[in-house]
């Protein structure tokens, strides 16, 4: 779809791919929490007014949604990154043991083949990486939001986050220095729609939880709809409001890196000017 779009520039290309492979992931991967969360423990009467009793879902006799959401989000925090082990990992080194073992006739004799020529041909054989930054990206925006959307019912979860990270951070390294092709650098000004994407799942998180909170927790869930309403209302002002002012209390660039700026704008200047001056 993006490639009929035809954009005119790789920058809008790369922007336009990107927030339609996060709305597709956004709904694949929270769709299911969403509705534990909110729909599932309150769907009886639903299903018996449509005339579809036999099709009534909820969350057991206590109709405790809150503690299956944990234990979904606990499965797929620690099942979701397997897949992508197995394709970054065990399967190169499956590869790369088939072709060592069963693949003998490419391979180059080390005492008439130049060190160099060899080194450059076993890197020839190594897998591309693709498009390497774009799969990261969403992976860690995707794991981001496990942890954000759903942290009151499942304070666990930036732990495991961080823990997915310090492992992936290393199998990275891995295989950027020797399981794969190294890839080609391309100058970024910044993380593009990433750093949007992240505001917006910061902003939904903080109504998830106040929802969590106030509908689906045992401290809101037995309570009037109009203390219901004013503990998510609270709650969620008074989440923003924090957030806001921590935003503008911690500056973007610290002081030291605007004033190395300046200093190497100041530098060129003056360069610049002496060069005027020689012509």
């Amino acid at each position: 779809m993006t490639e009929w779009e035809n954009y005119r520039t790789q920058t809008a290309y790369n922007d336009a791919l990107i927030k339609k492979l996060f709305a597709f992931q956004f709904a694949n991967s929270y769709a299911s929490l969403f509705y534990i969360a909110f729909l599932r423990g309150s769907n009886r009467q639903v299903f018996r007014n449509v005339g579809l009793e036999g099709l009534e879902d909820d969350c057991g006799m206590l109709n405790n949604c809150i503690s299956e959401l944990s234990i979904q989000l606990l499965v797929v925090m620690l099942l979701k990154p397997l897949p992508k082990f197995c394709k970054d990992v065990v399967y190169p080194f499956v590869k790369r043991f088939v072709d060592k073992t069963c693949l003998t006739r490419d391979q180059e004799d080390p005492e008439t083949t130049p060190l160099m020529t060899r080194f450059i041909l076993h890197e020839k054989r190594k897998p591309d990486l693709g498009n390497f930054t774009l799969e990261e990206y969403n992976e860690k925006v995707i794991q981001y939001g496990y942890q954000m959307l759903f942290a009151a019912c499942f304070p666990l979860g930036p732990l495991l986050f961080f823990i997915t990270l310090w492992v992936d951070k290393w199998i990275d390294a891995k295989r950027l220095l020797w399981m794969y092709r190294r890839p080609v650098a391309w100058i970024a000004q910044d993380i593009g729609p990433w750093y949007t994407i992240l505001e917006l799942i910061n902003a939904v998180a903080v109504l998830t939880n106040a929802c969590l909170i106030a509908f689906s927790a045992q401290y809101g869930r037995e309570r009037p709809l109009v203390e219901q309403l004013i503990i998510l209302i609270v709650f969620e002002h008074i989440v923003f409001v924090v957030k806001f002012i921590v935003a503008n209390i911690i500056p973007d660039l610290p002081q030291k890196v605007k004033l190395a700026i300046k200093q190497e704008s100041y530098k060129v200047e003056k360069e610049k000017a002496k060069k005027k001056k020689t012509t």
